[in-house]
């Protein structure tokens, strides 16, 4: 689960895979499409990022709880930019698949 413990750290991943497949690099686009980054991607947007139970949420966090709102926006942000990074140059409907799978 992602929380306010571990957030900075998703963000540097996808920072750092988004560099990856930026430019396009077609071998990093195949390879993360390849490797279930989609399936991940979505299953953080659909599910709750709090592990289900915001209590304990606002326990772990207390002085830092009123930035878990940005860091949740800055997350959707370079989840976003990481999926459309994926679609730079493509020249067939692989990639676009796999990423609708």
């Amino acid at each position: 689960n992602i929380n306010c413990t571990n957030i900075e750290v998703v963000h540097q991943v996808l920072d750092t895979l988004t560099e990856f497949i930026q430019g396009p690099c077609k071998e990093a686009q195949m390879s993360i499409v390849d490797r279930k980054f989609c399936e991940s991607v979505s299953r953080i947007f659909s599910q709750s990022l709090d592990g289900g139970n915001p209590d304990i949420l606002e326990k772990m966090c207390a002085d830092d709880f009123s930035n878990w709102k940005d860091n949740l926006t800055e997350l959707t942000t370079k989840m976003l930019i990481s999926l459309q990074s994926l679609l730079e140059g493509v020249d067939s409907n692989y990639i676009p698949r796999r990423i609708l799978q």
